[in-house]
């Protein structure tokens, strides 16, 4: 099983400062966002590594769009200021200490994915920032990454979704040995803010742990936050659930104490599954009535010699064209199961080449 972490080849002398994951669910695509604070406690290498529990393909540095004050307050969820240079101050102590500064940073160069590490169900990033973790102060930066294979961690399931997302969870990593030797390099992390925003038309079925809230996405305000992603991001226009899940104090994320987050996401109601389903009972239906009409004269001529038709019985051809309706009938269920999985396959293929 993978799993979400932050690698650095001295872990105990960085500390992650913040650490926010979002995974977005726009037009049927997945979207990883991730943001790192981080602290040194020494002169410590800029290069770090990420296991993320999904491959991806697209990468996106966003930290620029922090440099909007708005889109900040969204991302942190509190009062900040921003200067010029993106140095972040939060001005709301809620969860951060009131005045506390944070440089946005970017990266030397986009990410590059460890192909030696990177297994079936996940995958592994070397990160080269384009500055040296500060010992006093904080530099921030925050990523996008396209989602093109889930894993395990993100599958599809009885027209929903199942999300089982782990942090620095190494139980599972005896499938995939590669990983057993990065178990040394993962980083505490003191507090998580992971959220999960899809459809509201997406149901939760089941969820552990609680979450720390669930509410409606603010819609528009985030448009700039998402403008990276281009025609996907007018889905906000839609109505968003945004759920949250949060740690801090003394739970900190280790290998030893890792943070599990399950999520299962009903079917979507309506649309035209909701509509192939209706035609399908209503095909159903018909029939029978249509079937009964037509045969039971007929089968009362051929029990009971009763003269209802110019014939005793049913023709072996009468009999084969009810043979067959009734094979039609009781076999439409998986016929419309696998139109909806074409339909399905050929929309994700459209999307995925836009």
């Amino acid at each position: 099983m993978s799993y979400f972490a932050i690698l650095h080849e001295t872990p105990e002398f960085i500390t992650v400062t913040h650490c926010h994951v979002n995974l977005w669910l726009l037009k049927g695509r997945l979207f990883f966002d991730v943001g790192i604070g981080l602290r040194a406690n020494r002169a410590v290498s800029r290069s770090l590594n990420m296991t993320l529990p999904f491959k991806v393909s697209g990468y996106t540095d966003i930290h620029a769009v922090l440099k909007d004050p708005t889109t900040s307050e969204l991302v942190f969820g509190q009062a900040v200021s921003v200067t010029g240079d993106g140095v972040i101050t939060i001005l709301d102590g809620k969860s951060i200490s009131s005045g506390e500064k944070l440089t946005t940073t970017g990266l030397v160069a986009a990410p590059h994915e460890r192909a030696d590490l990177s297994t079936g169900e996940g995958s592994v990033w070397t990160i080269e920032l384009d500055r040296e973790i500060p010992i006093e102060d904080c530099i921030y930066f925050r990523a996008r990454f396209v989602v093109e294979d889930g894993g395990v961690a993100w599958q599809t399931h009885e027209g929903g979704y199942l999300l089982d997302f782990r942090v620095a969870d190494t139980r599972g990593t005896s499938i995939a040995p590669t990983w057993k030797g990065l178990e040394s390099n993962i980083v505490k992390i003191p507090a998580l803010n992971a959220f999960v925003i899809v459809p509201a038309v997406l149901p939760v079925r089941n969820s552990h742990p609680p979450f720390r809230y669930v509410r409606l996405l603010e819609g528009k305000p985030w448009a700039n936050y998402l403008s990276s992603i281009g025609k996907r991001s007018k889905k906000l226009n839609k109505k968003m659930v945004a759920y949250y899940w949060r740690t801090e104090g003394d739970k900190t994320i280790t290998k030893v104490a890792p943070f599990r987050a399950f999520l299962d996401l009903g079917p979507e109601k309506g649309g035209w599954r909701g509509y192939l389903k209706t035609i399908h009972v209503s095909i159903v239906v018909a029939s029978f009535v249509v079937l009964f009409e037509w045969t039971v004269p007929h089968l009362e001529a051929w029990a009971f010699g009763v003269q209802n038709t110019a014939k005793t019985a049913l023709s072996w051809k009468g009999w084969a064209v009810v043979g067959l309706w009734m094979g039609i009938i009781t076999g439409l269920p998986v016929i419309v199961t696998w139109i909806a999985k074409v339909c399905t396959w050929l929309a994700n293929t459209h999307k995925k080449t836009q």
